[in-house]
């Protein structure tokens, strides 16, 4: 099967326009919110030297159909150079 069967050619007339609606878009759009998809730890590097302490007594994870009871999550940052650290992380999950 040809790929243009599957995917048939942009006329030129939509090109132009879906390239004048990108632009608009970049123009009009604001600053951008960090989507942050790990809860429960901090986006920062430790600094060099630094340990950081990190305990959650309790929480929920779903994967899928199946959710988890988490608890106690208990996480250790050492930052050992510039914009370098070590990450321990520790947890019990309890599937329900």
């Amino acid at each position: 099967m040809d790929r243009s069967e599957v995917y048939p050619p942009i006329p030129p007339s939509r090109v132009g326009t879906l390239a004048v609606f990108f632009m608009l878009t970049l123009v009009v759009i604001g600053p951008a919110l960090a989507f942050r998809p790990f809860n429960g730890t901090d986006a920062a590097v430790a600094d060099i030297g630094e340990l950081e302490i990190e305990f959650k007594p309790a929480g929920r994870l779903k994967h899928g159909a199946s959710i988890s009871v988490l608890g106690p999550v208990g996480i250790l940052n050492y930052g050992f150079a510039k914009d370098w650290e070590v990450v321990v992380q520790g947890q019990l999950e309890t599937p329900l």
